[in-house]
């Protein structure tokens, strides 16, 4: 009975995560600029759910196998990927938009994630399909 109330309460934790992270679900856009912008930080979301940093970080890293920035940039890399796949807007806006503090924060992420520069990625997406 106990453990099936602590799994409950993970089930709901779990879900009450997620949907703060909504618009991080979203494609590219991000959807709202303000959030996309916004700086997230790992006491700074625990405080939200009114759990310690160390316990979000242990049943995010359970429940999907990645840590909470790694889970973050990765969403906002494939939602970067996409702004440059269909737009012209400059690396440095693309960066903001998807919630990066810093531009060179971002292309190191970027270049990390992809293996290149947002501009080599930009290069190559338009010669592959052309």
């Amino acid at each position: 009975m106990v453990a099936n109330q602590k799994n409950e309460g993970q089930n709901v934790l779990q879900l009450a995560i997620r949907s703060r992270f909504k618009f991080i679900y979203r494609p590219a856009g991000l959807g709202n600029r303000d959030a996309a912008a916004e700086k997230l930080t790992l006491t700074g979301i625990a405080n939200q759910f009114y759990i310690s940093p160390y316990y979000l970080s242990r049943l995010f890293k359970k429940s999907i196998n990645l840590s909470l920035i790694e889970y973050i940039n990765g969403v906002r890399i494939k939602a970067a990927q996409n702004l440059i796949e269909k737009s012209n807007e400059s690396i440095s806006d693309i960066a903001e938009k998807t919630g990066f503090m810093t531009t060179a924060h971002f292309r190191r992420v970027f270049k990390d994630a992809t293996g290149l520069s947002p501009q080599q990625y930009r290069q190559y997406y338009k010669r592959a399909n052309k």
